[in-house]
């Protein structure tokens, strides 16, 4: 089932594919890596110079920070002094930097989207535990990065994103995506979707996007303020306490995430009913999530139902809740594949079919859609509507797939049973 995995901060995939290239001298000044302190912890993300002390890298890298510097290929660094404008919707941050204003090399903006099939590349510093042991006359350790455009895809909240094969890791968030040439940017990498475990794909907001940021942000307009005073604006934001919640609930002491779960029910309870909307739809993802895991852990049966019965009912309300950013797309469709697993387990057939026929209608080619539909149509004993699923499964990975094998057996199994 698709599931969203990283936000550049908590997941390392494996970087197949990648090789490593010399990068000409601009992306050796005009990429950068952002060391950002949270309190609690010390992230990593990319960026990309748009001007000579002037860095575009996304929103949730440096939401909540502390303090940040950036880093580049020969080892210099320099503090971030001021959050000069901010994108919500589209998960964007221009920062303005400690340094001369001739010291990072700005990179072109692409003016054309690229088409499906295109070549797209992106080059990018490794991250600091992955360092090599040497010292700093030799440059920080990179790697070009190279795949195609897939697709085009469409947002409920209007706009497109990028989706990509460009390998993506534990602190990519930010980094540019670049044309074949690596002369130019055409968008920003934000995000990974795993589609089965082994095989995923990038999503990457389009250099359109960074254009409008950068227009919204003149040279001394008072609304620039400095990052500690936006720290200290956020620490206040629902939104930055969902993020350390789910932080807590990636803790493996068990009574920490219990503390998590509470967080996010409280955060629900206080900002659900706000006009404007307050928290996204990640916020409610992140608490339904959080029973749901937690239902399937109980010991006992009265304990699991309940606590699945109330993730149920905050998936619907997940599903429900307004897209405000680019990442909600995304988690609408994971909403709809838990939700169905969730729905399972406390028997409601009915409404498992309701949300895995609107996640195939979303995801028409992610295979597991197309049999976890098989599968709840025959728990349903709808031979005729399992059989549906069971084709277009075959058409995807192939007619002699095990779980095409195996669903034709239980499939035909159907009228035994009844």
């Amino acid at each position: 089932m698709s599931r969203l995995l990283e936000i550049g901060l908590l997941v390392a995939l494996p970087l197949a594919g990648a090789r490593a290239e010399d990068a000409p001298s601009p992306l050796a000044t005009g990429v950068v890596k952002l060391l950002v302190n949270k309190a609690t912890v010390v992230a990593e993300g990319g960026g990309f110079a748009v001007a000579g002390d002037r860095v575009v890298t996304c929103r949730h890298v440096v939401q909540g920070a502390v303090a940040a510097e950036v880093v580049l290929a020969d080892h210099r660094r320099f503090d971030v002094r001021e959050v000069l404008a901010v994108d919500r919707y589209w998960d964007l941050a221009l920062l303005r930097i400690d340094a001369p204003p001739d010291t990072l090399t700005p990179l072109p903006l692409g003016e054309e989207p690229p088409s499906v099939g295109d070549e797209v590349a992106s080059w990018v510093q490794l991250r600091f535990s992955d360092d090599f042991e040497g010292d700093e006359e030799s440059p920080r350790p990179s790697e070009v990065r190279r795949g195609r455009i897939l697709r085009h895809r469409p947002l409920d909240g209007g706009g497109t994103v990028l989706r990509l094969t460009t390998e993506f890791d534990v602190g990519d968030s930010g980094t540019p995506l670049l044309d074949a040439s690596l002369g130019r940017v055409h968008g920003v990498l934000t995000m990974y979707v795993d589609d089965d475990g082994e095989h995923g794909t990038t999503l990457a907001v389009p250099a359109s996007c960074v254009r409008r940021l950068l227009e919204r942000a003149q040279p001394d307009e008072p609304f620039a303020e400095s990052l500690f005073a936006w720290q200290r604006r956020t620490v206040d934001d629902p939104e930055w306490l969902v993020e350390n919640a789910v932080m807590l609930r990636e803790d493996p002491r068990r009574g920490r995430r219990l503390v998590a779960r509470k967080m996010l029910g409280g955060l629900i309870e206080r900002h659900a009913d706000d006009d404007p909307p307050t928290l996204a739809r990640e916020a409610y993802h992140a608490y339904a999530h959080a029973l749901f895991v937690d239902g399937l852990e109980a010991e006992e049966d009265a304990a699991a139902r309940k606590l699945l019965g109330e993730a149920v009912t905050v998936y619907r309300r997940a599903i429900d809740a307004p897209a405000l950013s680019c990442f909600d797309d995304v988690i609408l469709s994971l909403c709809l594949s838990q939700a169905t697993g969730a729905c399972l387990k406390i028997g409601e057939v009915d409404e498992a079919r309701r949300f895995i026929d609107r996640y195939v209608a979303r995801e028409p080619d992610d295979p597991d859609g197309h049999e976890l539909q098989a599968w709840v149509a025959v728990v349903a004993g709808d031979r005729d509507g399992a059989e549906r699923a069971a084709d277009r499964l075959a058409e995807l990975v192939g007619a002699d797939a095990d779980p095409v094998i195996e669903l034709r057996e239980r499939i035909g199994s159907l009228d035994d049973d009844g």
